[in-house]
């Protein structure tokens, strides 16, 4: 029964979408196992990264194009056999005789070029420039018999190029539907508008390649496309619809490569070209003479980017790309029904139960045995004979069948644990979750006031690192930093709450009582200063290897902390929701990470988070007061202190950091008095001890005596500064 129900409902989506994930896990196993290595026929002009940098826009000015297109029609060497472009020039520009131009450098290359079309149901018809076209220009529909073209779904309407384009190319369309989980799996070969069919990207390129003109074609719908070419007949499976499965094969892979697609980016490609072009220089070695080369856009942002069978992120004009491949190796693959899979699955599925009641010590074992089997199978299938045979379906049938009744009995059992575990788990330490698991402590949701300890953490001048990395350095940079600190956060008993940025904003104490949270956000706070260090150096090993700058190495994450009442729980909206906290001590906590910056420090704290730690452990931590403040957007004042260093090592140090702050307290006392000649003696002793030169609590303090001198106070002073930035 259980079978006869996924079988009918295999169209289910989310049973597709298990199917599709099944099929790229396959697709993914076997590139890395059984590469089959392209035609080399087929060259991939890319619209990259470095082609966004230099143009420094998008769409780029279509005399661009055009300049590409004058250099490659002056150089014999160089001509591919037809130039596909991947996307559309449907609308006119600011000038039309840039437009002009740029059609008349197509139609003096010497090749065929072929331009995007797309099809737009809305627009009922075939529209150019916004208005109905009164031409094809160059291109011709496919001759069909009628039957054919009644077999095909009508798309109604379609986009052309601009009508001095249709004058020098033909267009083809670039229809690539996705299915509901966003990656492209089938696309039309042929696509009918109205009483008329044009063939698709890969059927127009591969039929001009082939120099087949639309009259040689044989169309079956749900059998096969025949190309009737000199060479012979190429015979290209569809379904009943005209689409093409795609054997999915090829992903980006460095220029000259030899498992992937050969790729020329298209900035390159115009650089190179150009001296030969203007001064007669030596012809470039470009890689797509007498070839198929197919003009796309590749770099991350623009709209023509979505994920693949086997990447998350993909230019879509692989897609085309694959499919050209496979039709030039005859590289199809074939997909088979449910119904064989399933029900083998069942009929092994009852004989193993039947056996597996007389062995149970066994049953695991063997169940799971028989899933590998299915699954390697299964991949097997698809090297040998390109055979994709349903696997998610079986599979889920033969769980059901087997394990039903157990894994009710052990949900039953564990509902409340997953339950806590899921919802934790990703932003509380591994520990803590054992710990309210074992308790069986319930997290109170929705909101509650809590006495926490809020951990702001940020890079210092980060924004330069963004201007000095490359963006994969950039991720590669976070990702380390970010899990080292998330480590120690964690380790000490915090909870994560968020990411933003490089900003780490954690809370100790919540979502269950944690004693001593005050010290330990301290600690914590340290370690992670420890832990730069040790970053620190291991970047500057590093540097001859990956290259990393010099603010890499030097590379300062400031910290602020502060200890009180504060809202914490479940935030946000009915659909979606983070456990956070909010409040006053929660800003004042922010205020701390930020305000370092104006004293040189790169862990400043509140007095009630000094409190804390020396109510816990009295000389683990080796703070010193910096001043009374009113932070921006409050005011009331706050007594702030850095938080040096553990006292270990402090004294590491040989006494010098524990000198350096009993002056400067001494000073901090003489500048509260209004002594400011005893004040600033005591400022420029300490000076000479700080850790940090350029910037450091005694340079500011020395500053902010200079100006007390210059404009006193007056005896009513408080002793507050109030700072007039965040």
């Amino acid at each position: 029964m259980t079978g006869v129900v996924l079988g009918l409902a295999a169209n289910w989506l989310p049973l597709r979408r298990l199917e599709w994930l099944a099929e790229e896990f396959r697709l993914k196993a076997r590139e890395q196992w059984a590469m089959v290595p392209p035609t080399g026929e087929v060259v991939l002009l890319a619209v990259d990264e470095e082609t966004l940098a230099t143009q420094k826009q998008w769409p780029f000015l279509r005399s661009v194009h055009g300049q590409l297109m004058e250099f490659l029609g002056k150089a014999p060497e160089v001509r591919p056999a037809v130039m596909s472009w991947d996307f559309v020039f449907t609308e006119e520009t600011y000038d039309p005789k840039l437009d002009a131009m740029f059609a008349d450098s197509l139609g003096t290359t010497g090749y065929p070029i072929l331009m995007g079309a797309f099809t737009d149901p809305a627009a009922r018809g075939i529209f150019s420039q916004g208005k109905a076209a009164t031409t094809l220009g160059l291109t011709k529909p496919l001759v069909l018999p009628e039957e054919v073209v009644r077999g095909l779904p009508d798309m109604a309407g379609m986009q052309i190029p601009i009508l001095p384009l249709l004058k020098t190319t033909r267009f083809m369309l670039l229809d690539a539907d996705a299915d509901e989980d966003g990656v492209i799996r089938k696309i039309p070969l042929i696509v009918r508008v109205g009483d008329r069919v044009f063939p698709g990207l890969a059927m127009g390129t591969l039929m001009t390649y082939w120099h087949a003109g639309p009259d040689k074609l044989d169309v079956k719908l749900g059998d096969r496309i025949i190309v009737h070419t000199a060479q012979g007949e190429q015979r290209i499976p569809i379904d009943e619809r005209g689409f093409y499965h795609l054997n999915y094969r090829y992903e980006m892979r460095p220029e000259g490569g030899t498992e992937g697609i050969p790729v020329a980016s298209y900035q390159k490609t115009l650089d190179e070209l150009y001296p030969w072009a203007a001064f007669g220089d030596a012809m470039p070695k470009l890689p797509v003479s007498g070839k198929i080369l197919v003009v796309g856009q590749t770099a991350t942002g623009l709209t023509d980017i979505g994920p693949s069978p086997l990447r998350s992120q993909s230019g879509k004009v692989l897609v085309h790309l694959n499919a050209i491949e496979n039709i030039l190796r005859e590289d199809y693959l074939v997909r088979t029904p449910v119904w064989p899979g399933l029900v083998l699955m069942l009929v092994i599925g009852l004989g193993t139960a039947w056996v597996l009641d007389r062995t149970r010590g066994y049953y695991y074992t063997i169940v799971v045995g028989l899933l590998v089997v299915a699954a390697v199978g299964n991949w097997g299938l698809l090297i040998a004979a390109n055979l994709m045979v349903p696997l998610a379906v079986p599979l889920v049938a033969f769980g059901v069948q087997q394990a039903a009744v157990t894994m009710l009995k052990i949900r039953e059992e564990q509902a409340n644990r997953d339950r806590i575990r899921g919802m934790f788990a990703t932003y509380v330490s591994p520990a803590l979750v054992d710990r309210m698991v074992r308790s069986g402590e319930e997290p109170k949701l929705g909101g509650v006031e809590e006495e926490i300890t809020a951990y702001f953490s940020d890079i210092e001048s980060f924004s330069s690192f963004s201007e000095k990395l490359k963006p994969q350095q950039l991720v590669e940079l976070m990702n380390e930093y970010l899990t080292a600190c998330t480590d120690i956060v964690q380790a000490e008993g915090g909870t994560l709450d968020k990411y933003i940025g490089d900003a780490l904003v954690a809370m100790y104490g919540a979502p269950l009582v944690l004693p001593n949270h005050g010290h330990r956000a301290v600690v914590a706070a340290l370690r992670v200063h420890r832990r730069c260090d040790e970053l620190r150096t291991k970047w500057k090993n590093e540097q001859a290897e990956k290259g990393w700058p010099d603010i890499v190495t030097n590379l300062q994450t400031r910290i602020g902390l502060n200890v009180g009442r504060a809202v914490v729980g479940n935030m946000g909206s009915h659909t979606r929701f983070n456990y956070t906290m909010m409040g006053d001590t929660v800003n004042l906590a922010a205020r701390m990470e930020s305000g370092a910056k104006a004293y040189g420090v790169y862990t400043l704290v509140t007095e009630s988070v000094v409190e804390a730690s020396r109510k816990a452990e009295p000389d683990a931590v080796l703070f010193r007061p910096l001043d009374r403040i009113v932070v921006k957007g409050r005011t009331q004042p706050a007594a702030v202190f850095e938080a040096m260093a553990l006292r270990a090592d402090a004294e590491a140090t040989g006494g010098r950091m524990a000198e350096c702050a009993a002056i400067f307290a001494e000073g901090l006392a003489r500048y509260y008095a209004q002594d400011w000649e005893g004040a600033r003696a005591l400022f420029a002793r300490s000076e000479v001890l700080e850790a940090h030169e350029k910037n450091n609590p005694s340079k500011v303090m020395l500053e902010r005596v200079a100006l007390m001198r210059a404009h006193p106070p007056g005896a009513d002073w408080d002793g507050v500064w109030r700072m007039t930035s965040k």
